[in-house]
């Protein structure tokens, strides 16, 4: 799902339907209440589509870094280290020191699939 910002398609066709507005409108559909995405202008375009329809109750947009440190069981106050089961037969160590991430894998895995944009 792209909103367009990133590869100027917002720009390229300006007859069209605003692409935040559409993403949106397509990410309500589906019942979600969040949009996560790592890409600063989708975070914008998304935002601004979301106060453009006036859904700011029903949906909000997040960037996946925040949506990974909302996610870190905190053990250690100080270091911030959890654990997170990403479903795909592994267990990953989480260490979260602003202003970054790390990922850990503590155990291995048989199988990883992975889609969408990062």
């Amino acid at each position: 799902m792209c909103c367009g910002g990133g590869g100027g398609a917002w720009n390229d066709y300006p007859h069209r339907q605003n692409l935040g507005v559409l993403r949106v409108e397509e990410a309500l559909g589906t019942g979600a209440g969040v949009i996560a995405t790592a890409c600063p202008y989708c975070i914008r375009m998304l935002n601004d589509a979301i106060i453009e329809l006036g859904v700011e109750k029903q949906i909000v947009v997040r960037d996946l870094a925040e949506l990974l440190l909302q996610s870190v069981v905190a053990r250690d106050e100080a270091n911030m280290i959890g654990h997170i089961d990403l479903g795909i037969r592994s267990r990953y160590e989480i260490t979260a020191t602003f202003p970054t991430i790390s990922l850990r894998l503590l155990m291995p895995f048989t199988t990883f699939k992975c889609y969408g944009y990062f």
